[in-house]
Parts: C-alpha cells; sequence; structure tokens
C-alpha cells in the first residue's frame, strides 16, 4: 500500500510541476520601453535570455547598465548596476516572474508579466516604501 502512495504521490508532483513550468511566461527577447503606455522609462531596453530554470538579464536606462545571471529558484545571486555590487533572486509566482533586488538598503521588487505580446514590470520599493510604477515593453526584432 506505501507503494501505490509513493506512486501516486510521484505522478502528482510530476503535474504539479509541469503545470507550474507550463504558466511561465516566454520573457526571452529585446524590449524596449514604450513610453505612452509606461509611467516615465522612456528610455529602458531590455535584453533577456531565460530557461525554466535560468535567467540573463540586462537592462540598460540612459547609459547605466544592470546585469545578472541568476537561477530562478529564489536563491541569491550577484548583479551589477552601474557598476555597483547589488544582490538579486528570482522566481516564478505563476505567469510573473518576481525579481527581488537588493542594493545597500534599498531592496525593490519587480513582477514581469506578459500582457499579449507585451512585456509588462511592475517596480515595486519595498524598502524604502514608494510608489509603484508600471512599465510596459514592446519587443524588438
Amino acid at each position: 500500500m506505501r507503494f501505490f502512495y509513493a506512486v501516486c504521490f510521484a505522478f502528482v508532483a510530476a503535474a504539479a510541476l509541469a503545470q507550474d513550468t507550463d504558466d511561465r511566461p516566454n520573457l526571452a527577447g529585446k524590449w524596449q520601453v514604450d513610453p505612452a503606455r509606461s509611467d516615465g522609462g522612456n528610455d529602458v531596453i531590455l535584453n533577456i535570455e531565460a530557461t525554466d530554470e535560468t535567467v540573463h538579464y540586462k537592462q540598460q536606462t540612459r547609459g547605466e547598465i544592470a546585469e545578472f545571471n541568476c537561477t530562478t529558484d529564489g536563491k541569491e545571486c550577484p548583479m551589477t548596476v552601474g557598476g555597483h555590487k547589488a544582490k538579486v533572486s528570482l522566481w516564478y509566482n505563476g505567469p510573473s516572474l518576481i525579481v527581488m533586488e537588493t542594493k545597500g538598503n534599498n531592496v525593490v521588487k519587480r513582477r514581469l508579466t506578459m500582457t499579449g505580446t507585451s512585456l509588462q514590470m511592475e517596480v515595486i520599493p519595498i524598502v524604502p516604501q514608494g510608489k509603484t510604477d508600471k512599465l510596459v515593453f514592446n519587443k524588438l526584432g
């Protein structure tokens, strides 16, 4: 009987994992902010290379570059922002990729979600608290 329960558990776990990866957005590509549909951020370009388990992210904003390579299991990874060191953690929450960035005492949460053919990024300041901004990106090429 224990074997039966173990097999059932394995099937349920496999189905849950398969469903989880099916909900993940395809963020890969080069993206440019759409100023008309965004709260600020007129000159932002994203380059994202993504698999189910890793993300290489590069954001260019008015000459400043933020970049990291990280797994999507919530583990902390190094990040550079304008040549300065920071830390980042990533995980999927349903159809969204959550990016938690810590730079010094500042913590910012970003939620990346596909909306049709566009990429929407909510920028949520955690510490210090602040206004949430929304950026909408269109895919280039």
